[in-house]
């Protein structure tokens, strides 16, 4: 994909110190010959410094016309326990995208790195807020006891993204390069052995392609599981990049009622992408489900991400629980 010049860098824009790399080899020559010297031009490499939910620019380096990105979206929060069950769910990983872009030297590149999803936790406890990055995750609601407030479910994680220019979030998708998203975050359990779904992790099922690129949807997050009568929480959908709802922003599980004698139980929130994921189901008590002492919510569902239209891109699942941008640009003849 060829990219027009992009804005000059801005003056307080940060130009972090490049690692530079280079192979040497000597080869020996005949009796009487010269000794020669080959050298393989080095690579630069840049990654933001500031914290999660910011954004960080460079400019492309003279005489550079390419550059590969490797973006990860960001973790999805753990359940917290209610009632004593060791049985909440977990939150996911987010995905992970690689592309390489024909650039200009002078360009300014910007990225924002994608904040973990917050955990819930044990009962009595706050929401958990949404957590920012080039979308945001959503954030988790609580679940009640009959003695007093619930513990609450896993926030979703961010997504990460790259793109053209000074600004680098949901607003500005036409200069936008990358998106990874976020894993969805986990859906908390009242009783032992009642396990909170797991949050679907971001950017890992089937690809669609919207906005000039494609990439993964992220996977729906996992069922809560239940005794007794009343509905099974289900999970979250995952984002899909075709879907005009939700928007980039992973959506945020509703707290279930604070008053009652019943327990209830919430779900984790969306992970972040392209396009978001949906909430895991709660279970709210009433009386016509009160044999249905023990249950959990369901997992978040993951985030999708999205590669502009480029030569080569490879997706898959990050390989931490952090959010992650590395650029690398790549010198004439390497």
């Amino acid at each position: 994909m060829s990219l027009s010049p992009g804005t000059s860098r801005r003056p307080n824009a940060k130009r972090l110190p490049l690692r530079r790399a280079a192979l040497f080899a000597l080869v020996a020559a005949p009796l009487g010959a010269a000794t020669l010297s080959c050298t393989a031009a080095p690579a630069e490499y840049w990654s933001p410094t500031g914290p999660c939910g910011t954004t960080d620019s460079t400019v492309v380096p003279a005489g550079v016309t390419s550059m590969t990105v490797t973006v990860e979206g960001a973790k999805g929060g753990n359940a917290g326990a209610q009632g004593g069950s060791p049985d909440s769910g977990l939150g996911s990983r987010g995905g992970s995208a690689t592309s390489t872009f024909t650039v200009t030297p002078g360009q300014t590149i910007s990225a924002t790195v994608g904040c973990e999803g917050g955990n819930g936790e044990n009962a009595p406890a706050p929401k958990v807020d949404p957590s920012a990055g080039w979308s945001s995750g959503g954030g988790a609601g609580r679940g009640h006891r009959a003695t007093g407030g619930g513990a609450a479910s896993g926030g979703g994680g961010a997504s990460s993204g790259v793109c053209i220019g000074d600004t680098c979030d949901s607003s500005a998708v036409a200069s936008t390069l990358v998106v990874a998203g976020g894993g969805g975050g986990g859906g908390m359990s009242t009783c032992a052995f009642q396990n909170g779904g797991i949050g679907g992790a971001g950017g890992n099922a089937g690809s669609t392609a919207a906005g000039g690129g494609s990439g993964p949807s992220g996977a729906d997050g996992g069922v809560g599981s239940k005794t007794g009568i009343g509905p099974t929480p289900g999970g979250g959908a995952g984002g899909a990049n075709t879907n005009s709802t939700p928007g980039p922003n992973g959506v945020s599980s509703p707290d279930t009622s604070q008053s009652g004698i019943g327990t209830s139980s919430s779900g984790g929130g969306g992970g972040a992408g392209y396009r978001g994921g949906s909430p895991g189901g709660m279970f709210q008590y009433d009386f016509f489900s009160a044999s249905a002492l023990c249950h959990a919510g369901g997992g978040g569902g993951g985030g999708s991400s999205w590669i502009a239209n480029s030569g080569s891109t490879l997706f898959g699942t990050a390989a931490q629980d952090a959010g992650r941008v590395l650029v690398s640009f790549a010198q004439p003849g390497s």
